[in-house]
């Protein structure tokens, strides 16, 4: 999966980044890529930008017109402060998106109002709604809008912002860092303050990012607080907006399990699991001849995740891996449903342990619905296998199954 997004104050960046560390994605700014015309090939593509003057940034319009995107799922998530109209039915006209959101995020523009006080009250509400939103990604919800042949205020109107630049100027360069347009000149005029071109975004991140509070357009500006998300740090945009904002969650390496990783992998299942045999509902499993992927990152083993499939039936039989918090195991899951669904298989199901809260959550955040318990399930197996522990994760007795399952379209 790879999601592409427009960022000027971080908004943008906060939300994509969220939804790719869920689902092991890579991240491209799209100011990054913006000179080239080529056809992007993923199994699922996404766009994540804000909203302005009710439609698409002009950079995100011409990005989509002058490239072409081969992929099975395309999605698209809107960002907004005030007003959600629009831009969904702008990009849908250009792009077959299959699946559409809108996001309200703390207010920027604060040529009109002021930036709010406390932003993380508006962004707490929003990443209650991203979890949802990456569900639906994970199991390719599909959600349309109405596509629409209008083009937004922005593309119609955005050319100057006429900005000013008070005597506060330290001529630091950040605003030339941070614009995506590369709209800013820090070339000396007379007064050696920053020049400003005719490409301008109205992304008004020159304005919001100037240390000294010296770049505005009306004179009420300037006793306007000014706004970056707080979860972004300024790095990450001027990175994201000067050309290097290319960005890969890692250099992982995703491959099927073959004869040549078979051994290493049985070692790390052994190692994760105290043996190869496994009691999958109430059979005995050979660890060492299931089907599965590995994940290294430069060439060392990272995670594993095995399955069998039986019908139309795929189950996951383990999934282990050694770091956190890095999309290992999300990547993990991303290919056995793929395969699952090259397989023509219409559900990917598991079992886990009542005392595993984190594989409770991690399931349910990626599309998996919670279909059963089987209440005192491992109490029996124990009997066949007395070397299940009685004491799991967080101090609690292992007892019960729970059950998840992903039915696939």
């Amino acid at each position: 999966m790879t999601i592409f997004y427009f960022t000027g104050t971080g908004n943008a960046l906060w939300a994509a980044r969220t939804i790719a560390e869920a689902v092991g994605a890579a991240l491209v700014s799209i100011p990054s890529v913006i000179g080239e015309q080529r056809e992007y090939t993923d199994d699922a593509v996404g766009f994540v930008y804000p909203q302005y003057a009710v439609g698409l940034p002009k950079m995100v319009r011409k990005f989509i017109i002058q490239n072409t995107f081969a992929a099975d799922y395309i999605f698209a998530v809107d960002l907004y402060a005030h007003i959600r109209m629009g831009a969904l039915g702008e990009i849908a006209g250009l792009l077959p998106i299959n699946y559409g959101v809108y996001l309200k995020t703390p207010w920027n523009f604060i040529f009109a109002l002021n930036a709010p006080k406390h932003p993380e009250t508006v962004l707490k509400t929003a990443e209650s709604k991203l979890a949802r939103v990456i569900e639906d990604i994970t199991s390719r919800r599909d959600q349309r809008a109405r596509p629409s042949k209008r083009v937004g205020g922005a593309t119609k109107y955005f050319r100057d912002g006429k900005f000013k630049v008070a005597d506060s100027c330290t001529k630091c360069g950040i605003c030339a860092g941070v614009c995506p347009a590369r709209n800013v000149e820090l070339r000396a005029d007379p007064g050696g303050k920053p020049i400003f071109g005719s490409s301008c975004e109205i992304c008004y991140a020159c304005v919001n990012h100037c240390p000294a509070h010296a770049i505005y357009s009306n004179n009420a500006m300037m006793k306007r607080r000014r706004y970056r998300n707080p979860y972004v740090a300024l790095g990450d945009i001027m990175a994201a907006n000067s050309g290097m904002g290319v960005s890969f969650i890692s250099a992982f390496d995703i491959r099927p399990i073959d004869e040549v990783l078979r051994p290493m992998v049985t070692d790390f299942i052994s190692e994760h699991w105290f043996g190869t045999d496994m009691l999958i509902r109430g059979e005995v499993i050979d660890m060492t001849k299931v089907d599965g992927f590995a994940l290294l990152e430069k060439g060392v083993l990272t995670g594993v995740i095995t399955y069998i499939t039986c019908g139309s039936v795929c189950e996951i039989t383990s999934l282990d891996s050694t770091v956190e918090r890095r999309g290992v195991g999300t990547r993990l899951v991303n290919a056995v449903v793929a395969r699952a669904r090259e397989l023509d298989c219409k559900r990917v199901q598991l079992l886990t342990t009542n005392d595993n809260l984190n594989a409770i959550g991690f399931y349910q955040k990626r599309g998996f619905e919670l279909v059963g318990v089987n209440l005192g399930a491992i109490d029996k197996e124990r009997a066949l296998k007395p070397s299940i522990p009685f004491i799991g994760q967080n101090g609690i007795p292992i007892r019960h199954e729970v059950e998840f399952a992903m039915y696939l379209s």
